[in-house]
């Protein structure tokens, strides 16, 4: 902040010069104004094809390619390749909102094929599932009805889908070599 201080009254500082170097240092303080200006609106934005809700960017794969699924470790290995993550849901406003932006993004009239993967996994013991930042997960309430269950074996990571009958719950555990759509998260810029 001292250097903003600093250029913003840059002029000032050489009012005992000549008028010519009046002249440079405003043109110099309207310069530096401009880019604090820029600098100063971009934050809080995302890059293109990101959506910003509060403080996060999300990056939705459907909106990139319908077509491209991806297992759930190619999925996060894709999130960390754009300096994100697998998005970790971790209050009512995140997760109403990660469903109902995912509602338009159906492939398929399998509701099960219209999932995508978060950084949701119990990989390290079953039935303890615990979010990519090591937060445990205690949120029962999202869950579909019975799940997660683990049917088919192997179902070690979490999936959301848009539930028409319960928005709220959303999530069912996977198997981790499926293939299906992802979403990354990170910080706004």
């Amino acid at each position: 902040m001292d250097r903003v201080a600093f250029i913003r009254n840059a002029p000032e500082l050489f009012s005992t010069s000549g008028q010519d170097a009046r002249a440079k240092a405003g043109c110099l303080h309207d310069s530096m104004e401009f880019n604090i200006s820029a600098l100063e609106g971009s934050c809080g934005k995302c890059l293109p094809g990101w959506t910003l809700f509060n403080s996060s960017c999300y990056f939705f794969s459907y909106l990139e390619s319908a077509t491209v699924k991806k297992n759930w470790t190619d999925s996060r290995a894709d999130c960390v390749g754009r300096g994100a993550d697998l998005v970790v849901i971790d209050s009512q406003e995140e997760q109403k909102f990660a469903s109902n932006s995912i509602n338009k993004m159906k492939t398929s009239t399998s509701v099960w094929e219209n999932g995508f993967w978060t950084g949701l996994t119990d990989t390290e013991a079953e039935g303890a599932w615990v979010w990519i930042n090591n937060v445990t997960e205690v949120e029962q309430r999202y869950w579909m009805d019975d799940e997660p269950n683990n049917h088919w074996g192997g179902e070690d990571c979490g999936v959301i889908i848009y539930s028409p009958s319960n928005p709220w719950k959303t999530r069912y555990d996977g198997q981790c070599h499926t293939p299906l759509h992802w979403i990354c998260e990170t910080t706004s810029r």
